[in-house]
């Protein structure tokens, strides 16, 4: 139903959405294409792919960077609340689309390993770490691997990591994190 809601938002903005099981960061094209070709190429990203390009945020992720990025697939916006996608859409919710995205994008390399080493340094095995909105991001280790927890209390799992790219690297994730 989500899904289906931001394909009709997104086509009436011109733009289109896939949907596929993969969780492809777009690896299969390799580290010299930045995170928005990666991201555009791969069939699990096609609602990540759209909200970047209705944000006007589909250039900065071409740019020099570094980033690490925090992509949702597909699947990932499905599980958003019902309604928020159709409200993010609105030409008029754009500064909440936005804040929504940047909230997912980290300044600087951040590999998998290095999140390891920071959950391991840290005296309570949370490692704290910024978005480039400033929304405040936590990375502990969960039963399944890395969790990434944002302000809202969310939590998602990191389900490929290190897709490394011209201009930073790709952590796919399960969930799409929100900012208060």
């Amino acid at each position: 139903m989500i899904i289906g809601s931001l394909r009709a938002a997104l086509a009436a903005a011109g733009l289109t959405l896939s949907c596929a099981a993969g969780v492809s960061a777009g690896a299969a094209i390799g580290p010299a294409a930045t995170i928005m070709d990666g991201a555009t190429a791969s069939p699990s990203h096609g609602a990540f792919v759209g909200a970047l390009a209705q944000a006007g945020l589909d250039g900065v992720l071409r740019g020099a960077g570094p980033y690490t990025v925090f992509a949702p697939t597909d699947a990932a916006f499905g599980t958003l609340p019902e309604g928020m996608v159709e409200m993010l859409s609105r030409p008029t919710n754009k500064d909440l689309l936005i804040k929504l995205l940047v909230g997912h994008i980290a300044p600087g390399r951040v590999m998998h390993a290095d999140l390891e080493q920071g959950i391991a340094a840290s005296a309570d095995g949370v490692f704290r770490f910024r978005a480039v909105s400033g929304d405040a991001l936590e990375a502990s280790l969960g039963a399944d691997g890395i969790i990434i927890r944002d302000e809202s209390g969310g939590e998602v799992r990191i389900a490929a990591a290190d897709a490394v790219k011209s201009n930073g690297i790709v952590h796919v994730i399960t969930g799409v994190l929100v900012a208060r």
